[in-house]
């Protein structure tokens, strides 16, 4: 949201949301002393703009209301900048926050405002981190070294907003195209994330092992139905519930090493 005509809407539609209090959590950036939002909930509006009150340069607006209603945030003057919104109930359950960014590597987060992304992350204090990053890589001339080595600064700025937060690394999957160059990268690339997750005292899941197990990227177009697409990068959903699974499984029954 970088233009004052800017609208987003958001209404929740799970069973039972009209009779659930939601909590609501919106963050945004103002980028000049006269930027100005609105937030509308049904027939009640309120204006809201720069606040003394940030985290890391970043300023969050809470308020509550019943699911059923819908969300809207409207830019009114300026450039404000909206990054998110959560939305939680005060029923006890799981959480999932999630970064998923089409074409992202490691050095994409590293990338990030540094100060802004570990005051929110500390904030939000999650208790497991889930990093998976390698695939886009593989087609990559970044030096194998090199992508470890922002793998670990990626992990290390986690722990130093959370030093608490439990890790598991997910690395690259096999691929279909590129030929054996492609073939000993992924493979390269799966060691290397291995190797330092477990350094860092994480759990390291390969699905680029899974998937050879199973006779490779190629045998997973061919199933019926699919767990590859054709463009010989991409899994289908069945195909990335399966990795899912699969990493479920080995996390119950693994404890990561002790550093």
């Amino acid at each position: 949201m970088k233009d004052s005509t800017a609208l987003v809407t958001m209404k929740l539609t799970f069973e039972g949301a009209a009779t659930t209090k939601i909590n609501y959590e919106l963050f945004y950036r103002t980028t000049s002393g006269t930027d100005l939002l609105a937030l509308s909930l049904g027939e009640e509006r309120r204006e809201f703009g720069p606040t003394k009150e940030s985290i890391g340069g970043i300023s969050s607006l809470r308020f509550a209301s019943d699911g059923g209603r819908t969300v809207e945030i409207r830019a009114l003057r300026g450039q404000p900048q909206l990054f998110g919104v959560v939305a939680e109930t005060e029923t006890p359950g799981f959480v999932l926050d999630t970064l998923g960014i089409n074409g992202a590597r490691f050095g994409t987060p590293l990338a990030w405002q540094k100060e802004s992304f570990s005051a929110v992350l500390a904030a939000r204090h999650p208790l497991v981190a889930v990093v998976a990053y390698g695939t886009n890589e593989v087609f990559d001339e970044e030096a194998v070294a090199r992508h470890a080595e922002r793998q670990r600064q990626f992990i290390e700025r986690l722990r130093a907003a959370v030093p608490d937060i439990g890790c598991i690394v997910a690395g690259p999957t096999d691929v279909g195209r590129g030929g054996m160059a492609a073939a000993e990268r992924v493979a390269a690339l799966d060691e290397a994330e291995r190797s330092t997750a477990e350094e860092l005292g994480c759990i390291y899941f390969s699905p680029y092992q899974l998937i050879s197990k199973e006779g490779g990227f190629i045998a997973w177009q061919k199933t019926e139905p699919p767990l590859a697409l054709s463009d010989g990068i991409h899994l289908t959903a069945r195909g990335y519930s399966r990795l899912g699974e699969a990493m479920a499984q080995q996390c119950f029954n693994l404890r990561p090493r002790a550093e």
